[in-house]
């Protein structure tokens, strides 16, 4: 979390460093190096070393029957999940209303103190990748310009945009009295524009979450778009079968 507390790289190269280390195990587990028998609940194994006491019974009672992957948000914009709110709400005022960014003089986002802590930070005039894909008053700017939010955005021109720094100088972030440290949600946008309208809405159900989950469709374009932007780039045909292969998982 301090990655995530000043707005560094490391925090996007943390979550590579897990996909690479799982990788790595299993190539080391497929050259027959054992493993720690009791990794879980050896004398300091997870369980004691994270949990202290804990219940192995309580794991075991829900084991095949209870799948927490199907618990697990997906990210439809790659920002920090707790700017998604945010823009969801942002752009379903948008379609409501019609309006134009142009035409925003204020918008104010209230929610839990963790959204605040996370992504409350200012715009900078010159800001790195890390730290604009965690700046809310940035993210809702860009979103409110562009009509989404995508890698493009955190990349040149548009991190120093002067368009996109002036209308993100005129978000304000708000903390809802919300006692719980945890969640990040539900949250309140409130779109005043140019000519004195004020328009709010609240969003209880994060797009990308199971209560709103993002569609088949969604979900491959974001593939899509993803293929094309790495630095080593999976051609088409070899994304298009991937996606086949997955779906005969």
């Amino acid at each position: 979390m301090q990655a995530h507390t000043e707005g560094s790289i490391l925090l996007s190269l943390q979550i590579g460093f897990n996909a690479r280390n799982a990788l790595v195990a299993c190539d080391i587990a497929a050259r027959g190096v054992p493993s720690i028998e009791n990794v879980l609940e050896g004398a300091f194994g997870y369980y004691r070393i994270f949990e202290g006491d804990y219940d192995v019974g309580a794991i075991l009672s829900a084991l095949g029957r209870v799948w927490r992957i199907t618990e697990v948000s997906h990210k439809p914009f790659p920002c920090g999940r707790a700017t998604h709110g945010i823009v969801d709400g942002l752009l379903e005022l948008q379609r409501r209303i019609e309006f134009a960014a142009s035409d925003v003089g204020r918008v104010t986002a209230a929610g839990p103190s963790l959204v605040h802590h996370l992504v409350g930070r200012p715009i900078t005039d010159q800001p790195e990748p890390g730290y604009a894909r965690l700046c809310a008053a940035y993210v809702g700017a860009r979103a409110l310009m562009e009509g989404s939010v995508d890698l493009e955005d955190f990349r040149a021109p548009a991190l120093t945009d002067p368009a996109t720094h002036a209308l993100a100088r005129r978000f304000e972030m708000a903390t809802d009295g919300n006692p719980d440290p945890n969640p990040l949600g539900p949250v309140a946008v409130t779109v005043t524009l140019r000519n004195g309208q004020g328009h709010e809405l609240q969003v209880d159900r994060m797009y990308g979450s199971p209560a709103k989950p993002m569609s088949r469709d969604a979900h491959l374009a974001k593939f899509r778009r993803n293929r094309g932007n790495g630095v080593q780039r999976l051609d088409e045909a070899k994304g298009e079968g991937r996606i086949r292969r997955i779906d005969h998982l």
